[in-house]
């Protein structure tokens, strides 16, 4: 198991043998107790506000982050903690800082963002008492389209980063939890592995599921980062869905993929098609944009239109996998990508149309391509109306 600089060998086996988090396995560290963030405002301040502070930084190390949710500046409506926000202990509240910290600088369409209030203002505080204010700008107002993904941008300092639309929409379904009804309270499963987090919410009456990735290489693959809904808070349907770490990774290439076609039906006046993407290689590897998926015949020709898709950053798929039909049941920690794909049907083609068969379908990545037969699947294979028309159906999603 790859582990990080900030977590020793002997700590790893002893959480990995136990299945408890990994800070359960040192020592307790005296100390007062940390200071809690300032209560959230009773409105927001503009975006703007947060260049300003020229200088200002995210330290290493928070001891807490309070996430505070609004809708058009003004604050959420909720249940009884509703000015209280979300608190996130140091665990969470430091993957926050270090992936905010790693993000990369928001590009210059982005930066109009800076026009709408933030969705979520994101409030750390430091053992010294200092503390940093983030705001959080939901997806809306970056470049998008029907299969990309927008970014979320965060300000503070006068820096603006891009968030991965992953981190951005769980911030965002964090911040609105203080809301949901209690009993029961969520459990805090930051920093245990997939099967001890498992089994300690079953033993509270909890349904763990797969909640998205990030990529930290300071924790050992497969550890919960962060949560929905977040440790203390209400919950609905007794679910919670666990956000684990994966290691920084090479792009994948063509030998490390495998596709299977999952089969065709039909949706409001379109026939729509799916592929799983699995990683067989022994490392995992990140799923990189774009990638262009075509129709074929036996001989490789292409006989529908080319599909392009985006891929979001940081895709990263789980090694040694053994590519299975639809239907079949992954294990949380089994990362797995999918996309679909749609071709109206020939009663809503506009005009004239032939319906045709590929024999295959090839999926491009940079430096190279896989394909899977247009075979099997659920209802079988997939037929392309209207003169080979083919387009996207959603986003490229781990499944």
């Amino acid at each position: 198991m790859r582990c990080g600089p900030a977590v020793s060998v002997l700590a790893v086996v002893a959480a990995c043998a136990t299945g408890l988090p990994l800070a359960a396995t040192s020592a307790a560290q005296p100390g007062p107790k940390p200071a809690a963030p300032a209560l959230c405002p009773a409105s927001v301040p503009s975006t703007a506000a947060f260049l300003k502070g020229k200088g200002t930084r995210l330290g290493r190390g928070p001891t807490a982050l309070r996430l505070c949710g609004y809708s058009g500046g003004g604050p959420l409506k909720g249940g009884d903690d509703a000015g209280d926000g979300v608190v996130l202990g140091p665990g969470p509240a430091g993957v926050v800082a270090s992936l905010i910290a790693g993000s990369a600088p928001a590009a210059k369409e982005e930066r109009r963002c800076a026009r709408r209030p933030p969705d979520v203002l994101l409030r750390f505080v430091y053992s010294s008492g200092s503390q940093v204010d983030a705001g959080l700008v939901d997806p809306g107002c970056s470049p998008g389209s029907l299969n990309s993904l927008n970014s979320g941008v965060v300000f503070f300092g006068s820096e603006a980063r891009s968030l991965d639309p992953g981190l951005t929409g769980t911030l965002v379904a964090d911040a609105g939890a203080y809301g949901l009804p209690r009993p029961p309270t969520t459990l805090d499963l930051f920093g245990y592995t997939v099967a001890g987090a498992t089994e300690k919410a079953h033993s509270s009456g909890f349904v763990a599921e797969f909640g998205g990735e990030e990529v930290d290489g300071a924790y050992p693959p497969g550890v919960v980062l962060l949560q929905f809904p977040p440790a203390g808070t209400g919950d609905i349907g007794n679910e919670v869905d666990l956000v684990l770490s994966v290691p920084p990774s090479l792009p994948c290439v063509a030998a490390d993929l495998a596709l299977v076609y999952g089969g065709q039906q039909g949706a409001t006046g379109n026939l729509v098609g799916n592929i799983s993407i699995w990683d067989i290689s022994h490392q995992y590897c990140l799923l990189a944009g774009p990638l262009g998926l075509v129709g074929t015949d036996a001989s490789g020709r292409a006989v529908t239109r080319a599909v392009v898709y985006d891929v979001s950053p940081g895709m990263v798929l789980s090694p040694g996998a053994q590519p299975r039909g639809p239907g079949s049941s992954l294990p949380i920690d089994e990362l797995v990508a999918g996309l679909a794909f749609a071709t109206p049907t020939a009663a809503n083609c506009q005009g004239a149309g032939t319906g045709t068969r590929p024999a295959r379908w090839r999926l491009s990545l940079p430096g190279g391509h896989v394909s899977v037969a247009n075979a099997g699947g659920l209802n079988g294979a997939f037929v392309v109306d209207c003169n080979g028309s083919l387009g996207p159906f959603g986003l490229v999603s781990l499944w």
